[in-house]
């Protein structure tokens, strides 16, 4: 546990100091799409905040949502599901609506009340 803390630490540092424009930017996807459980998820959905559209849809769709399971037992499985549910709203990759709907559902469900009235101001926006 406490080597796969650190491991997805020093990843996310990676993550944050490497250009996505760079070849060793692939190299850090690859590695965060080798990892599994929600650090994995986590790291993966960070690599999102610094590529470009196309690049991130790419990327987002390899993300997969956590289990059933886990959403029901973890809160933290929530909000890693609700930052996809986020992102795909985001990048229109799903129905805008329908992913901003789910979002804030599973971050109301995950007790992060500003996250859902965030995303339920985006959704009353959409009209």
């Amino acid at each position: 546990e406490g080597d796969s803390q650190i491991q997805a630490l020093n990843m996310r540092a990676e993550i944050s100091e490497t250009s996505s424009n760079s070849p060793s930017f692939d190299r850090l996807v690859d590695r965060a799409f080798q990892m599994s459980g929600l650090r994995a998820k986590m790291l993966q959905l960070s690599l999102l905040e610094i590529v470009d559209d196309a690049r991130a849809e790419s990327i987002l769709n390899r993300i997969e949502l956590p289990s059933e399971e886990a959403r029901e037992n973890m809160s933290s499985a929530r909000r890693v599901a609700a930052m996809i549910w986020y992102w795909r709203a985001k990048l229109k990759t799903h129905s805008e609506y329908s992913s901003l709907a789910e979002a804030a559902s599973l971050w109301r469900n995950s007790l992060c009340p500003k996250a859902a009235e965030s995303v339920t101001n985006m959704l009353h926006r959409l009209g």
